[in-house]
């Protein structure tokens, strides 16, 4: 490959990268207004609902961050794949209100048929914990809200209260 080629190839595939950030971009900054649907925020792989007050075990990921492995299900909301794919923002905050998972900020994840009425994530959303948190959350209560919407505007949300458990830590 000559260098002229080379440099075709590393520009288209920058274009690329570009149009699916901005994508994402115009995407999350987009809000949705109609009601529509429901959510439900669940716990690993294979979806199990979560319960207010459930002790929710964290797992240590790779880079050495605490994280909750959780996964949503919706129904009557246009979801899937390609241009059917969900916007998901998730985040924890202590009693107080102070945000203490990292800001994940808006993702668009895909959404598959499960064959029992619901669209179930393709893969789990990891939830991390912030390091600068200051205080153990070993045994405290958390709000772990979520919210999603569909690229046709419809939007649903939950949020339940769960109790952190941090194995080892």
């Amino acid at each position: 490959m000559n260098l002229f080629s080379l440099a075709l190839v590393m520009t288209c595939a920058a274009c690329v990268a570009d149009s699916a950030a901005s994508t994402q971009d115009q995407l999350c900054a987009e809000k949705a207004t109609l009601p529509g649907g429901s959510v439900q925020l669940g716990l690993g792989s294979q979806f199990t609902p979560i319960t207010d007050g459930d002790t929710v075990e964290s797992v240590l990921g790779l880079q050495g961050l605490w994280m909750f492995v959780t996964n949503v299900r919706a129904q009557d909301m246009h979801l899937g794949s390609d241009s059917l794919q969900g916007i998901v923002v998730l985040d924890a905050k202590d009693a107080m209100g102070t945000q203490v998972s990292l800001e994940t900020g808006c993702h668009i994840r895909e959404f598959a048929d499960g064959g029992d009425g619901y669209m179930y994530l393709t893969a789990v959303f990891l939830l991390p914990v912030s390091p600068n948190y200051p205080n153990d959350l070993e045994g405290m209560p958390l709000t772990v809200s979520l919210s999603l919407h569909d690229q046709e505007g419809h939007y649903a949300s939950d949020t339940h209260t769960i109790i952190a458990h941090f194995p080892g830590r």
